[in-house]
């Protein structure tokens, strides 16, 4: 028997999932007898927001959930790096974020970072005759990452 709602390979006798919690029943036709049933039953949505799945399921990848498929190899390894550390890896330096700076945080749909990147580089590069706009850059290439996975898979804007 299997779950409907996650797909849990379940003894005949279980009255709940021991994966998701369903209660199942025979009646309301809560389980299924076999894996493909349970499997039609199955969206890869309800799976990525039922669990903070990270992985991958059905021919997409998922980080905490979020269906990364449409993103590059290259994201789709700092994501999975990123969560899995609970934040202690912020991810590699980005060379393309150093030296695009605020041009990149526009390209990836972060306008405000973009904004006060662009900001800081400009006003403290204009006050410190340049050295600022140059920590700046550098800055921005380490922490650009972090910042884009903040923004795709946790779907909060930092900007530090």
């Amino acid at each position: 028997m299997y779950c409907e709602k996650c797909g849990n390979a379940l003894g005949k006798d279980f009255q709940f999932c021991t994966k998701c919690g369903k209660q199942l029943s025979k009646e309301s036709g809560a389980s299924c007898e076999n894996a493909n049933c349970a499997k039609s039953q199955i969206s890869a949505t309800e799976r990525q927001s039922s669990y903070n799945f990270t992985g991958q399921y059905d021919g997409r990848y998922f980080v905490n959930g979020v269906d990364v498929t449409g993103e590059d190899f290259y994201w789709q390894e700092e994501f999975i790096k990123i969560y899995q550390s609970n934040g202690g890896y912020a991810g590699k330096f980005n060379w393309a974020a150093f030296f695009f700076g605020a041009l990149w945080f526009f390209a990836k749909g972060l306008p405000v970072a973009g904004l006060i990147w662009m900001a800081i580089a400009l006003i403290g590069g204009f006050l410190t005759f340049g050295l600022l706009a140059i920590a700046t850059w550098v800055v921005v290439g380490f922490r650009a990452n972090y910042i884009r996975y903040k923004s795709v898979i946790e779907k909060t804007e930092i900007y530090f």
